[in-house]
């Protein structure tokens, strides 16, 4: 039988250890950056921001590959930041991955993206890929000109409000809805032809030309 000089003896040494433990603790918390309230790490918003300003300075350049990982970067520090969602569906786009694009657009008005571009782009993404969604694309050019009649993509100038009207020409013309086609024209300064039984095909041809 173990003696209680023996048990007393132990627990003192285990009373002693767990104090020891508790002062560690107490040690490594206090030290910066441990401990759960600490603040002092690199805001996740700030990194993100700094991330997305050098994606879209690459995109102008027209290095999209590593612009495209600078905005997933950024979305590594922040998934919800909305500009870096937007970035990375430019991106993508104009790497002719149309599915990966048409994910981001989405993804950066869900999570809160104001302005035209976002919608600008899904627009034009959902025009060409396949299978196209023609009835989005009109009403996402439709969004992107409700907020900005004159809307001019301010990372490639090339891309303006005349690309969104254009596209929501030949949308409506090719769901023949050509009173619509007709009135996107007439805002694009295009001849609309008169009424009688070649109107379609010489609407079609005012498209093209606006188009050229």
């Amino acid at each position: 039988m173990i003696a209680r000089s023996t048990i007393e003896r132990h627990s003192r040494l285990a009373a002693l250890a767990a104090l020891v433990v508790l002062a560690l603790l107490a040690a490594l918390i206090a030290l910066p950056g441990c401990g759960g309230g600490d603040s002092s790490g690199p805001d996740p918003a700030t990194v993100a921001a700094a991330l997305t300003a050098e994606g879209w300075a690459l995109f102008e350049a027209g290095s999209l590959d590593p612009a495209e990982v600078k905005f997933r970067a950024a979305l590594d520090a922040l998934g919800t930041f909305a500009d870096a969602h937007d970035g990375l569906g430019w991106s993508l786009a104009y790497l002719d991955d149309l599915i990966g694009s048409n994910g981001s657009f989405q993804s950066a008005i869900a999570n809160g993206h104001a302005g035209a571009d976002s919608r600008a782009g899904w627009a034009f993404v959902l025009a060409e890929k396949t299978p196209s969604d023609l009835a989005g694309a009109i009403a996402r050019a439709g969004d992107a000109l409700a907020l900005e009649p004159r809307f001019v993509f301010a990372h490639d100038t090339t891309v303006t409000w005349w690309d969104l009207r254009l596209l929501r020409a030949q949308a409506y013309f090719e769901v023949d809805s050509l009173s619509k086609a007709a009135a996107e024209v007439e805002s694009l300064g295009g001849i609309v032809p008169p009424p009688g039984p070649d109107f379609a095909d010489s609407l079609l041809l005012e498209i093209e030309r606006l188009g050229a």
